[in-house]
């Protein structure tokens, strides 16, 4: 008994940090991430505005996995940034919203429908994050592919050994990491 009730302080005692969800550090990130799992849907909705706000950020692909652990409630603020006039911000709330599941079809048809959007990057997200979905059909696939060949991935080696990874992986710029991971 003693032991969930220190879970439940905890919880209660709970506070994120931001900073620590955006960290390089990935140990900090998933305490941080471990935080904001603890919190009520009640306390979460206080984060909501600063989460959303650094998926304008260049650290966007490392705040993803928060909108996981707020889970459905945070669906309507990245709805409400799939018309965003900043395609990163466009790109990622596509693919924040494909890591809370189950993703309702409503959600779906929305992000089908971004399929059409005039940025090739954010059609790749979409097409990855319907892909990641197990939304398996030829207008997706041929997306994320064209998006590949037209970014000339497809002729680029990805890296090798870890010491070619590490600068990758640790950019600023969080497309260079994003495209990374992806080779």
């Amino acid at each position: 008994m003693a032991s969930s009730c220190s879970g439940l302080t905890h919880a209660l005692q709970s506070q994120v940090s931001v900073p620590q969800l955006l960290s390089r550090d990935p140990s900090l990130r998933q305490l941080a991430l471990r935080d904001l799992a603890a919190l009520t849907d009640q306390q979460n909705d206080k984060y909501m505005p600063e989460l959303v706000a650094q998926l304008r950020g260049k650290d966007a692909h490392r705040i993803l996995p928060s909108f996981a652990k707020v889970g459905p409630p945070a669906i309507p603020a990245l709805l409400g940034l799939l018309n965003d006039s900043d395609p990163g911000a466009r790109g990622f709330a596509a693919s924040a919203i494909s890591t809370i599941r189950p993703v309702s079809l409503e959600n779906l048809s929305k992000l089908r429908s971004m399929l059409k959007d005039e940025d090739l990057w954010v059609r790749q997200r979409v097409a990855e994050s319907l892909l990641s979905i197990g939304v398996v059909d030829a207008t997706t696939e041929s997306i994320a592919l064209s998006a590949w060949s037209v970014l000339n991935f497809s002729t680029q080696r990805p890296p090798g050994s870890i010491a070619e990874w590490i600068p990758l992986l640790s950019d600023d710029d969080g497309t260079v990491v994003s495209t990374t991971i992806l080779r």
